[in-house]
């Protein structure tokens, strides 16, 4: 029996977040099918920034990245002026994928991989614009928010739109950390290699906060979002970050700076750098950018930026107190694309705005818990309630993605459950209409009638 081992790495790096990778290589190392006489199996690695950057990707068939950030840690290195470390990065993913390899984006890796659709408005908006990679057609629309640093410095609590499925549920062990929600996207093209034989019209699949894609001419589109707007199927409310007191401008920072781990910052010169810095973002004399710039020129290295970095985020997530707004979080999603093949060189590349790789669930509805002093992002403004299978997963769906994009063929594929599968139809066989005999009487009757012409 022949034997192909596919490798696949997985980006586990970013800025600061990193979700659900740990379900990629569950759900795909060491799995193995057979076709024909033939065996393969998945052979899953982790991979860093820095592997990418020193080009240790050339041996893997395919790339798969998630829910993570990169795009921002490439907008750093723009921010601090380096430019050549950038460009490597870039030049290294666009020749794998040029010379064979796959791709694979799930939401941060879209935003990743495509340039940005709709106008920025945000530090997080402004990062996916600024990092293109310049090999696909498909755009995103994206809107995305850092809540509590976006609202000190003047932007709505709506800023963060469809992210806030996932921020809303908590981030703290007693929160959900459900992390988004579970939806029917649409079946656009049945003849995919990747979705074909799949016998429904619809497939469920978690969601986010990721993007809306807008295809190019090239693009196969493959899923579409639900026909409803997401606001409407889960409808969440709107929370707002007041800090201390009255709220306003100043109660935000006082509250932040309650929130921000004061005795892990040792130098006071750092503390007060950030103190002055919230309030500077807070009049809109200093933009993200120039920021995080600030923090990197003031650290004696980038070991103590990364800290300085993580303590604020830690920050941001603990600190209190927000209110329960009376509006309903908009988010435009409503028969956007949701997936989408493109080529490039000799390289299949899948873009997906859902997580194929994450959990879901059936049913359920979102609740808001109480709203007192005390409620933060660290422990979440949200709870599901009567939902069910919470370990349902799609990792058929996921299985047959990876093996398409590291250049197998149609009829090598990982198989689909059978219970998604179409009925072959039982071929069936023509009637044979059997000719009746003529009797003794008939053919004598036929034989007169010939003789006398009548």
């Amino acid at each position: 029996m022949g034997e192909r081992i596919i490798k696949i790495a997985v980006l586990n790096d970013g800025w600061q977040f990193i979700y659900g990778n740990g379900n990629f290589d569950k759900i795909l190392d060491k799995y193995s099918w057979q076709i024909n006489n033939k065996k393969f199996e998945f052979d899953v690695k982790l991979i860093k920034h820095d592997d990418v950057l020193e080009d240790k990707i050339r041996n893997f068939d395919a790339i798969l990245v998630g829910a993570v950030d990169e795009y921002i840690n490439l907008y750093r290195l723009k921010l601090l002026g380096k430019t050549d470390e950038y460009s490597k990065w870039i030049k290294n993913i666009q020749n794998f994928i040029k010379n064979g390899g796959g791709y694979g984006g799930h939401c941060g890796g879209a935003n990743l991989i495509c340039e940005l659709y709709n106008e920025p408005e945000t530090f997080l908006e402004r990062a996916i614009k600024a990092v293109n990679f310049g090999i696909v057609e498909t755009k995103t629309y994206q809107k995305g928010s850092i809540p509590v640093l976006d609202q000190i410095g003047g932007l709505p609590p709506t800023a963060q739109e469809g992210a806030a499925y996932m921020n809303y549920d908590g981030f703290g062990p007693n929160a959900p950390q459900m992390g988004g929600i579970p939806l029917d996207f649409i079946i656009k093209d049945r003849n995919h290699p990747i979705l074909k034989g799949y016998n429904r019209e619809t497939i469920k699949i978690f969601w986010g906060g990721g993007p809306g894609l807008i295809p190019g001419d090239k693009a196969k589109v493959l899923l579409s979002y639900p026909k409803e707007e997401l606001s409407s199927l889960y409808p969440l409310h709107v929370w707002e970050y007041v800090g201390v007191g009255k709220g306003g401008r100043i109660g935000m920072i006082v509250g932040l700076i309650k929130s921000i781990l004061w005795e892990a910052i040792e130098e006071i010169e750092m503390r007060r750098l950030l103190a002055k810095s919230l309030r500077e973002i807070s009049l809109k004399k200093l933009t993200m950018e120039e920021f995080i710039k600030r923090i990197y020129e003031r650290a004696r290295d980038e070991k103590e930026a990364k800290i300085i970095l993580k303590i604020l985020k830690e920050g941001l997530l603990k600190a209190k107190d927000w209110r329960r707004l009376d509006q309903i979080m908009p988010v435009k999603r409503a028969n956007m694309v949701a997936m989408v093949e493109e080529i490039y060189g000799d390289g299949r590349i899948i873009i997906s705005g859902p997580h194929p790789e994450d959990k879901i669930w059936d049913n359920g509805r979102i609740v808001d818990v109480e709203d007192t002093k005390e409620n933060c992002l660290w422990e979440g403004f949200m709870r599901w309630k009567d939902y069910k299978d919470l370990n349902r997963e799609n990792a058929w769906l996921l299985r047959r993605e990876a093996a398409w994009i590291a250049g197998l063929d149609e009829d090598e594929l990982p198989p689909i459950p059978e219970e998604y599968l179409e009925k072959e139809a039982i071929p069936t066989k023509p009637i044979k209409i059997e000719e009746r005999k003529e009797t003794f009487i008939e053919a004598l009757i036929r034989f007169f009638r010939r003789l006398f012409g009548k």
